[in-house]
């Protein structure tokens, strides 16, 4: 029997998050040691506590939850997830409590702690804003280094963003942390908006979420949310769970193709903030979804310096999204620039506009 990848889940439940969490834990290819909590979709606070009660919600309350940090590493973060993820981050759903405390280490330490203990090379997923990930490179960069794989879902490869016209949400978060991780000498694979907004979760397949037994009932009702929310901002009757497609990544090698990229992120306090562009040749690898690598091979990027993904089929860095379900509005982008009309958002909106938040031309 193939020996289990030891495992490290950073996150910020979270929808999606909390469904990458169940996709680790349901997967005898890995070993989940420990989760670590980062500011992101909701306050530190609450999803730390999400965290918890979704272990607890698998039964696996033994796995560690050590708190990170609690805001970005120079700027605030401007805006939380709430209207996307609902205002706890479960998508409206309470789950039990659990009886188990967090970890007394805070989070950098129980990582490093695990790094540098562990007698295999260690795969860390990081499905929320790099923050944690950046201070342990500062703090602890002999355990940074010891890290055999490191899975971010995060970025678009410069194909347009999700919570600005030009920038991914988790990246948008930290930019500086994000720029800190990717200019590391890390074995990185970054899947970005480019992979997974084409891997959409249909209704059909959330019913048969519901139909698995307790745990995929609860699941699928918290992606309800999403659902509405998909319904609601871009007219489609599916969901994108980035953070799941990130994890099977992390759980299985080579799932996604890889293309060798430098991914450098903007740090401006200007429109582009938090937007990442890759440039050949020697950092990050851009995965696609076919399991075959663009540069020497099938999964390729397993174990590389520097990933980040992109979609099969198109040539590296072209962007892929469905056709929207009715005339996209858009509130950033330039008509020329998007196909999209220059109508803007009322006054104060926060939200999305319909159809044009997702992804470039």
């Amino acid at each position: 029997m193939t020996e289990r990848i030891p495992l490290v889940i950073d996150t910020d439940p979270g929808i999606d998050d909390a469904l990458a969490v169940l996709l680790a834990l349901a997967s005898p290819e890995v070993d989940l040691r420990l989760v670590t909590t980062v500011h992101g979709n909701v306050g530190l606070e609450q999803v730390t506590e999400n965290a918890l009660r979704v272990l607890h919600l698998a039964g696996r309350s033994d796995v560690p939850v050590a708190v990170g940090a609690r805001a970005s590493l120079i700027h605030p973060q401007p805006e939380r997830a709430g209207h996307v993820h609902g205002a706890a981050g479960l998508g409206g759903v309470e789950l039990p409590p659990s009886p188990t405390a967090v970890d007394p280490r805070p989070a950098v330490v129980a990582l490093a702690e695990l790094l540098m203990s562990s007698p295999t090379p260690v795969t860390v997923a990081a499905i929320g804003p790099l923050t944690n990930v950046a201070l342990l490179l500062a703090v602890f960069p002999e355990a940074a280094a010891r890290i055999g794989r490191l899975v971010v879902m995060g970025g678009s490869a410069g194909c347009g963003g999700n919570v600005t016209a030009a920038a991914e949400f988790n990246i948008w978060s930290d930019p500086e942390a994000a720029q800190a991780v990717f200019g590391a000498d890390l074995p990185t694979v970054m899947v970005g908006l480019d992979v997974t907004l084409p891997t959409v979760l249909t209704e059909e397949g959330i019913a048969r979420f519901a139909a698995a037994g307790p745990v995929g009932r609860t699941a699928a009702a918290i992606l309800q949310q999403y659902v509405d929310h998909a319904k609601d901002v871009y007219g489609t009757p599916g969901v994108v769970v980035h953070d799941a497609l990130a994890l099977t990544e992390a759980i299985v090698p080579g799932t996604l193709g890889t293309v060798r990229r430098d991914v450098v992120v903007d740090t401006t306090l200007g429109a582009g903030r938090g937007a990442d562009a890759g440039r050949p040749p020697v950092g990050l690898l851009l995965g696609d979804r076919g399991g075959g690598g663009r540069d020497g091979g099938p999964g390729d990027g397993g174990g590389v310096p520097g990933a980040a993904a992109v979609p099969a089929g198109p040539p590296p860095l072209t962007c892929v999204r469905p056709p929207p379900a009715r005339p996209p509005r858009c509130r950033w982008r330039s008509p020329a620039a998007f196909g999209c009309s220059a109508a803007r958002p009322a006054a104060g909106s926060r939200r999305p506009a319909r159809g044009c938040s997702a992804a470039g031309p």
